[in-house]
């Protein structure tokens, strides 16, 4: 694993589709953005258009931000400056670095427990010639967040499978054809704990030869911003109910 130096350059270490948690501080006020790198040139990073799930200022040219993401061997921030916010390009903002990289707590993303069944099945590009698509299996849903779910299998998965998932959100629409790349798995009493990234559209094309991807089903549902959008607000209205009852829970 590379160490990361202190100091070191944002644009060096952050890689593309990065998840970025961005604090805006106004005086005692901190808003805080969720999003993903899109592009990295000229020493800038291209971010898909921040989600606000914190506070109540939006974002503008000038205004100066932190940006916090984890790595494996630590948490890191860097400050950076709204350098733009192209409206004709749903809002793909531009982050222009002006510090370089700190050492920092690990940021903790809220999870909320949630419970409910999930059906998804296993992208497989070794059987082109019957088809991508595997046999429907069923799971239940442990827990969500911003970026990805955890859900128990009785089958067994491997870290790197691509999966096609369908599940619904208490009191909100059913998300089909949802893409997730799975991350990590343990093995519990028999059963498998999964945990499962939610993908953008590039993602997967770098995986996928441009012919295979085109295979998949015409409705698949990318990480973009209105899947963001819907998650997150989930995740906040079930933050706000646990809050009040003392019952949040956050994870690394």
């Amino acid at each position: 694993m590379k160490k990361i130096k202190a100091k070191e350059k944002a644009t060096d270490v952050v890689r593309l589709w990065q998840r970025l948690e961005l604090r805006l501080k106004d005086g005692d006020d901190i808003t805080v953005f969720i999003t993903r790198v899109e592009d990295i040139r000229d020493d800038r990073f291209i971010v898909e258009c921040p989600v606000r799930i914190k506070g109540k200022h939006p974002l503008e040219v000038g205004q100066t931000v932190e940006a916090f993401f984890n790595k494996q061997d630590a948490a890191y921030v860097f400050k950076a400056v709204i350098a733009s916010i192209d409206s004709q390009k749903e809002n793909m903002t531009t982050l222009q670095p002006i510090s370089g990289l700190a050492r920092t707590q690990r940021r903790k993303f809220v999870r909320i427990d949630i419970s409910g069944d999930i059906t998804y099945k296993v992208l497989d590009v070794s059987k082109r010639e019957h088809g991508l698509i595997g046999i429907e299996k069923k799971g239940e849903l442990l827990n969500i967040s911003a970026g990805g779910i955890l859900v128990v299998t009785a089958e067994k998965l491997n870290q790197g499978d691509h999966l096609l998932m369908n599940f619904r959100l208490k009191n909100s629409q059913n998300l089909e054809n949802i893409l997730g790349l799975v991350k990590r798995v343990d093995e519990q009493e028999g059963e498998y704990i999964v945990g499962i990234e939610f993908l953008v559209k590039e993602q997967l094309l770098e995986t996928f030869p441009p012919d295979l991807a085109e295979l998949l089903p015409p409705d698949i549902g990318y990480f973009n911003d209105e899947l963001q959008k819907v998650i997150i607000q989930f995740v906040y209205k079930q933050q706000v109910q646990l809050r009040k009852k003392g019952k949040l829970q956050e994870s690394l």
